[in-house]
């Protein structure tokens, strides 16, 4: 088991929000991210460019929890593609969910497939809704003005009972999936990516150039 690194606060890179609760856990990548990954025993992360190089690829680095360093990289993935795990070892899948051009785009799928969290926009009327659906695709929440614009994140607990939504021009707030209550939020935190644990221990924010983790339980009695 990793125990969480030791962070002076003053030493956050530029873009981080010194007055929010302190994570964990901070990790520098030196990029802006649009896409976290869990290894499944929660001891490593990889992190996806929210940028593509001539060769529209996007650059994925993997690091350990523990120490906050690059364990390897991936220069070959698709703008489609993200990393998988087999065990412990990551290779490169296709994206199945969080398509950036799909009506309705699916943002994310609780564990045990019961339900998704979707978003329905209108670029004519600038209209971004947002809702979780069951698995007819029936809407147990519906949320009209939850979000600002496209550009949102989304990731279910293991349970599916807490769902963390970010927004890369607003928050990144926890929802209750049965009642759609905001049960706790990390305010001004501009992201493009969120991601809870295997565990669900953790919850994973893309913030500026950093990954920073911060415990659940922390942010749901704060």
């Amino acid at each position: 088991d990793w125990l969480p690194v030791q962070v002076d606060p003053a030493k956050l890179e530029s873009g981080v929000d010194n007055s929010l609760p302190v994570a964990a856990v901070t990790i520098s990548t030196g990029y802006w991210m649009d896409d976290l990954v869990w290894s499944p025993d929660a001891s490593q992360i990889a992190s996806g460019a929210e940028w593509r190089s001539e060769g529209g690829v996007v650059p994925f680095d993997l690091w350990q929890i523990d120490s906050g360093e690059k364990t390897a990289h991936f220069d070959e993935v698709a703008w489609a593609e993200t990393i998988g795990w087999q065990e412990d070892t990551p290779f490169i899948i296709s994206r199945d969910i969080g398509a950036r051009d799909a009506e309705p785009r699916i943002l994310a799928v609780s564990v045990d497939d019961s339900l998704k969290a979707r978003l329905r926009f209108s670029a004519e009327q600038d209209i971004h809704w947002f809702d979780i659906v069951d698995v007819h695709g029936d809407s147990v929440v519906s949320l009209p003005d939850f979000v600002e614009d496209w550009r949102v994140s989304a990731s279910f607990s293991p349970d599916g009972v807490y769902l963390a939504v970010s927004s890369a021009s607003n928050s990144v707030k926890i929802l209750d999936t049965r009642t759609g209550d905001v049960i706790a939020e990390l305010p001004r935190i501009h992201s493009n990516a969120v991601a809870f644990s295997p565990d669900g221990l953790w919850l994973a924010v893309a913030q500026g150039t950093v990954i920073q983790i911060y415990s659940v339980a922390d942010l749901l009695e704060g």
